[in-house]
């Protein structure tokens, strides 16, 4: 890993259809309940970071024009953001995350400190495929 990245790794239980002739395939619905539980996790880090907030934008299924719609700015303000060029307003991050958040039923930033974090970051979000042959599906959860 390289000097200044951190991988930060989710791991959700979904039922999954596997076949020997090719890969695992998750539900639509269960992979966009993942992404929303791993970016509403994000958020509530109190880290405003670029990668974040693209990530937590497209968990949220939002076009950069959608989420400057509902940020009440301009796309190339997202894109600034988003690419790391201009920083991200403290009041705009805690608004897409408290709808991250709220699509998420859970609490928004309550009692974290908002911090710039700079440091390039990885985000991966995997499947947690048991080996064992008797294992029971439950409801996904992430």
């Amino acid at each position: 890993m390289p000097v200044g990245t951190t991988d930060i790794k989710f791991v959700a239980s979904l039922q999954g259809i596997s076949s020997a002739a090719g890969p695992t395939v998750f539900a639509q619905a269960d992979r966009d309940a993942c992404y929303v539980r791993a970016g509403s996790t994000l958020g509530r880090f109190g880290m405003i970071h670029n990668q974040f907030f693209q990530f937590i934008r497209l968990a949220l299924q939002m076009t950069e024009a959608d989420a400057a719609t509902f940020l009440g700015v301009t796309v190339p303000d997202i894109q600034a953001w988003e690419s790391g060029t201009t920083l991200i307003p403290r009041d705009m991050w805690v608004t897409l995350v408290d709808a991250i958040c709220r699509m998420d039923a859970r609490p928004g930033m309550v009692n974290l400190a908002l911090i710039q974090d700079l440091r390039p970051r990885l985000i991966r979000i995997r499947p947690d495929i048991p080996q064992s042959s008797d294992f029971q599906p439950s409801t996904p959860s992430c």
